[in-house]
């Protein structure tokens, strides 16, 4: 392990690497929710995986995979059970299929997010700036001119009714939104379920999924 990092940290992309990977590892002793951006160093992951608890943002996306000989990031995350991935579940970011498959490994690890950015609910051709990018949004999907991914534009909700219909049991999809989030930012004392003591924020869905009542 030692040799890899000496010979890692003779190059600058992997220097700054690995002193954020340090960095992480600090705050986390210090008791701070550790969420995980999109990295790439593979054998640092690994290395780290089961020293670490917290959030890996945007699981799959920019990051390495999981492969036999080289289980990236992805398969640090998979075998840690002190660690959840976020999830966009849009059916754009992340195959269905990845999807299911995510559930079944790990079903109380995984955080369900939207990702959207500032162009959610526009119609479909629908341009704006995200810093300073323009984004189209075209089939429901956000865009950088190059083609590039630029964030989703879908919600929540949405999410439920794709994962509904990809398979995932009605009650997995919502612990993965409510109860799971919750716990990731040490609330769940007060959101995330329905017990007493906590708040009573409500979304009523009838038999279709649709909205029919908010309460907060």
């Amino acid at each position: 392990m030692f040799t890899t990092l000496r010979n890692a940290w003779k190059i600058p992309e992997l220097r700054k690497k690995i002193l954020f990977t340090l960095f992480v590892l600090l705050i986390y002793r210090l008791g701070a929710c550790v969420p995980v951006p999109y990295v790439n160093v593979a054998e640092l992951a690994t290395y780290f995986s089961q020293q670490l608890s917290g959030t890996v943002l945007g699981l799959y996306n920019a990051m390495s995979g999981l492969a036999h000989r080289a289980p990236g990031v992805v398969g640090a995350v998979f075998d840690n059970e002190n660690v959840c991935g976020e999830l966009i579940c849009d059916g754009i970011h992340i195959h269905p299929a990845v999807v299911r498959t995510t559930f079944k490994l790990m079903p109380e690890r995984v955080c369900v997010i939207s990702d959207a950015m500032r162009l959610s609910g526009v119609e479909d051709g629908g341009q704006g700036m995200l810093g300073v990018n323009m984004v189209t949004v075209k089939d429901g999907k956000a865009t950088l001119p190059d083609g590039t991914i630029a964030g989703s534009v879908t919600n929540l909700h949405a999410e439920l009714k794709n994962l509904v219909s990809w398979g995932i049991p009605l009650e997995t999809a919502v612990r993965a939104m409510t109860l799971t989030p919750a716990k990731e930012i040490g609330m769940e004392n007060e959101i995330g379920s329905l017990a007493p003591g906590k708040r009573a924020d409500l979304v009523v869905l009838d038999e279709n999924l649709e909205i029919v009542a908010v309460y907060h």
